[in-house]
């Protein structure tokens, strides 16, 4: 695919976007400052299979359902679940 010119500021306010692009569409980015070409963004060439890569990426979008701790079957909302700690709190007291 052909090169994409970005500015540095550009390149800057949209870093996250463009390494994204670049990774997934295999897209090429030449960053510019003045007009003279400084840097290029690109996709890494991994010495591993892509077939690795791809587990990597979809295990990446999983969530980790460990992370929510306790709370990851409570489907209450967040304010009455403050309430029954305060209410235990106070009782305890």
């Amino acid at each position: 695919m052909a090169d994409k010119v970005v500015s540095y500021t550009e390149a800057r306010k949209n870093l996250s976007y463009i390494i994204k692009d670049a990774f997934f569409n295999e897209n090429t980015y030449v960053v510019t400052q003045r007009d003279i070409p400084v840097a290029t963004i690109q996709k890494a060439k991994y010495k591993k299979s892509t077939k690795h890569l791809k587990q990597i990426v979809k295990s990446e979008r999983k969530i980790d359902m460990s992370l929510f701790g306790i709370l990851k079957d409570d489907m209450r909302d967040t304010l009455e679940i403050e309430r029954e700690w305060k209410e235990k709190a106070w009782k305890s007291i």
